[in-house]
């Protein structure tokens, strides 16, 4: 349950209500967040997703999608660490999450499988980092090395945009190992 766009006596209400509506054995996920100046242009955009749902054609289509499609934003817009995906569409599901730290789909797949034996890292993004960063792994002790191979016609192409980076830079010793390169000899 995602409790956003409301007042604090409203959420404690949906909180409350969640809890006496769930199945013994159930579990509840619950995102409170504060009011912020993006909501006044999400609050009428709500009302007209609400509206959508009314419409036979529209409504069907985003039933249909509905779980995977909240779960999936939610966990990109929080970005964790890592997400347990314990449903039946896991793997669907997992396909959308595009920013966490590391996915562990379905019921069979709890956190520790992935900390202790599976393989990935345990040195994971954390604080929201994971829409930025990625996992320690093998490829960050990987010495690399690029490797550039301009010809003439290449530089000659380019070579009047480079040197005008370089001197916006004050890197003129740049600009000049084209200009040399681009002087008729």
């Amino acid at each position: 349950i995602t409790l956003q766009h409301c007042e604090r006596a409203d959420a404690l209400a949906l909180t409350r209500e969640a809890v006496r509506v769930t199945r013994p054995g159930g579990r509840i996920a619950l995102n409170y967040r504060t009011w912020t100046a993006r909501d006044v242009v999400l609050w009428p955009v709500g009302g007209l997703v609400r509206f959508a749902w009314k419409l036979p054609v529209i409504g069907k289509r985003m039933a249909r999608n509905r779980l995977a499609t909240r779960l999936g934003w939610q966990a990109n817009r929080l970005a964790p660490e890592d997400a347990g995906l314990s449903l039946a569409t896991a793997r669907a599901l997992g396909e959308r999450v595009t920013t966490a730290g590391a996915l562990f789909i379905g019921h069979f797949t709890p956190e520790s499988v992935g900390d202790y034996m599976a393989g990935p890292s345990h040195v994971l993004p954390t604080s929201g980092s994971a829409r930025f960063a990625s996992p320690l792994g093998v490829a960050d002790f990987v010495k690399r090395t690029s490797v550039i191979e301009y010809d003439a016609a290449a530089l000659a192409a380019q070579g009047d945009d480079i040197q005008r980076f370089a001197e916006v830079e004050g890197l003129v010793g740049h600009a000049r190992a084209v200009g040399v390169r681009l002087s008729p000899r």
